[in-house]
């Protein structure tokens, strides 16, 4: 029996021994699953990011690719606008340009310093060889050509992202109105339909007066369409409170072409007293300022004068109301001074001085009671000029009627002298006259000695 127990006791140790190996086994099997598993995670984890190293390589050399490709590219619109400025091809190149020059200034706002030198070229191509080409397209398409790309910079302007990309379409859009003025192919077509009517109609009033109009209507033809545009953007940048534009933006039009920008001088003395807020108000005072500090260049002295006598009504108004203000400070209130009296100037040169007299009555007015004490103490010297002016143009018009009489009195004085001087110098002839005889008696002629002898005989 004990024996037989040792046995059982046997076959059960080696049955437990060989559950041990068998599970064993099992564990190890289980664990090399495991670890091939996480192998496999390990490489794809690994080859995701050797994937994206070399993705950013790949990129990187892309980018710089591109970029140099674009310098070539701007190398050849550089050579195209010095080559061919007469082709109507370089207008195509202002708004991709500028965008360009858009998209590369974000960029290297934000850290993109590999961008920079595409920006500074494009920049470069467009303020330096674009903007300043002095010979430019001409012909029917050519004209066609020229107003639409004036019309889409024009739109662009109005929505400009930044004073940046609002100056680059300035100079390009002054750039354009040089084309326009220079291409006379609409003016061209015009004095050859008006040369044809006129040959038709046999009367001279009518040729005359077919001559009147061509002179209006060639300096007016290839002008109107600018202004009406340049009033319509001065109008939104005016009466809006935001507006993509500024003051510089009118400005440098006025000062470039200002027999042009004359025919907007009417609209701006309007928009003084129809402006958003008193900011805007005085800005658009400082173009009437450029604008009437231009005024030698135009070349229509009638429409000059009309303008100048409409404007002294709008910029009276807008002046008293500028200067009773508190909230505008003495630095503005200056501009509308001088707006002041370059007007009041402008009148007195062309003889109209009782109207100035009349208009400018309430800025007087305003100056000396409606002005706060501090802003007269800064303004001093332009408020005792502007006093000046309107005391002497008053002590001329009292002082005109003397200085007539005057005049007169002297003219007839001068004529009295001159009567009296007459006479005397007369007397004086016939005297001197009496004693030249006296003194030298004339000599008798022969035959009256003959005729004396012969008596005496």
């Amino acid at each position: 029996e004990e024996e037989e127990e040792d046995k059982e006791e046997e076959d059960s140790d080696s049955d437990s021994d060989s559950d041990s190996d068998e599970s064993e086994a099992s564990k190890s099997e289980a664990v090399n699953a495991e670890m091939e598993a996480y192998e496999k995670q390990l490489a794809a984890v690994v080859r995701m990011k050797m994937d994206k190293l070399n993705a950013a390589k790949h990129s990187k050399e892309v980018k710089r690719q591109t970029i140099h490709f674009k310098l070539r590219v701007l190398d050849l619109v550089e050579l195209f606008a010095r080559k061919q400025p007469k082709n109507a091809l370089v207008l195509r190149f202002f708004l991709p340009v500028i965008g360009m020059v858009r998209v590369m200034q974000a960029a290297v706002k934000t850290g993109d310093n590999e961008r920079k030198p595409l920006f500074e070229r494009a920049s470069g191509i467009l303020n330096n060889r674009l903007c300043k080409l002095r010979e430019y397209p001409v012909g029917e398409a050519e004209a066609a050509a020229v107003r639409e790309t004036f019309d889409e910079l024009m739109q662009r302007a109005k929505r400009a992202t930044s004073p940046a990309e609002l100056a680059l379409l300035n100079s390009s859009l002054l750039y354009v109105c040089r084309a326009a003025l220079a291409n006379k192919y609409e003016e061209e077509e015009e004095e050859k339909q008006e040369e044809e009517e006129s040959k038709k109609k046999k009367s001279k009033k009518s040729k005359k007066n077919k001559k009147k109009s061509k002179k209006n209507n060639t300096t007016s033809s290839s002008r109107h369409w600018i202004v009406q545009a340049y009033e319509d953007a001065a109008v939104e940048y005016v009466t809006k409170r935001r507006s993509h534009l500024n003051t510089r933006f009118f400005n440098d039009f006025i000062q470039r072409f200002p027999d042009l920008a004359w025919g907007m001088m009417v609209r701006l003395g309007g928009l003084c007293n129809e402006a958003a807020t008193d900011f805007l108000r005085i800005e658009c005072m400082q173009l009437l300022l450029t604008g009437l500090n231009r005024r030698n260049a135009v070349t229509d002295a009638d429409k000059m004068k009309q303008t100048i006598v409409h404007l002294s009504v709008h910029v009276a108004a807008a002046a008293t109301d500028s200067l009773t203000k508190k909230a505008i400070n003495a630095k503005r209130q200056k501009i509308v001074l001088r707006l002041v009296s370059t007007v009041y100037v402008a009148l007195l040169k062309l003889g109209e001085g009782a109207r100035a007299k009349t208009a400018f009555a309430p800025v007087v007015g305003a100056v000396t009671s409606g002005m706060t004490p501090a802003a007269r103490q800064q303004l001093r010297g332009p408020i005792n000029n502007f006093l000046k002016l309107t005391n002497n143009s008053v002590k001329k018009d009292a002082g005109a009627k003397k200085a007539t009489k005057k005049k007169q009195g002297k003219k007839r004085k001068l004529d009295e002298k001159e009567s009296t001087e007459q006479s005397v110098n007369k007397k004086q002839r016939s005297a001197t006259k009496n004693s030249n005889k006296k003194k030298h008696p004339k000599k008798k002629n022969n035959k009256t000695k003959k005729k004396t002898n012969k008596k005496e005989d």
